[in-house]
């Protein structure tokens, strides 16, 4: 009886082993949150995907206020009157002084890159999505005039930079390397033709004022 019981409960060992072990039982999409790969499904989902990537046009590392300082302060339009110690980072600019350690500089970078990856997010995937045509058009359309826009200010802002056009992992990233600026001009050339061939001339819906029109 004890050697039946022991040869039973060695076989419901190795079964659960089996099957503990197998790929499919550690290797899940977490249940708490979406990922790109997953969200993706409906029109409601691609809207919220596209006005996410208009969410990054006002975020302080772009538009929201390091734009303002790498932009205009430069200039001849606006000035930094405070030139003593307190002044910092921003009077780096004004006097084209700044150190690489200029966090202005490194998060124009960064925010422009988070445009690009959220527009590169919809893009893979709303071809393929079950979804209306003109909806398809549309965010295709503001997604690509997006992410030209980003490059449009990445190229002026640094000349050559790596050109991103679709999701990558993390590791894939770290291949990337800079390209020449007239290719750069060449894929904003490019979006935004395909841009205007895709977007409507206007919308009819007062909530949809600010978007991107052909």
């Amino acid at each position: 009886m004890w050697t039946k019981f022991r040869i039973t409960i060695t076989a419901l060992s190795f079964t659960i082993a089996a099957v503990s072990c197998k790929k499919s039982f550690i290797d899940l999409a977490p249940p708490s949150n979406q990922t790109s790969a997953t969200f993706f499904k409906t029109v409601s989902d691609f809207q919220q995907g596209v006005n996410a990537i208009y969410d990054g046009l006002q975020s302080q590392q772009t538009y929201g206020k390091t734009f303002y300082y790498l932009m205009e302060i430069r200039s001849d339009n606006t000035d930094v009157s405070d030139r003593g110690a307190n002044a910092g980072t921003a009077s780096q600019l004004d006097l084209f002084t700044e150190a690489t350690t200029n966090t202005f500089i490194s998060d124009a970078y960064a925010g422009s890159y988070i445009i690009i990856a959220r527009a590169n997010a919809v893009l893979d995937r709303v071809a393929t999505a079950g979804i209306p045509d003109s909806s398809k058009r549309q965010f295709k359309g503001e997604a690509l005039f997006l992410r030209s826009l980003s490059y449009f200010n990445l190229v002026r802002l640094y000349g050559k930079v790596p050109l991103v056009i679709k999701t990558e992992t993390l590791l894939q990233s770290q291949a990337d390397k800079r390209d020449a600026v007239a290719d750069v001009y060449t894929q904003i050339e490019n979006d935004l033709h395909t841009a205007a061939s895709l977007l409507p001339a206007a919308y009819s819906a007062a909530t949809d004022q600010g978007r991107v029109t052909g």
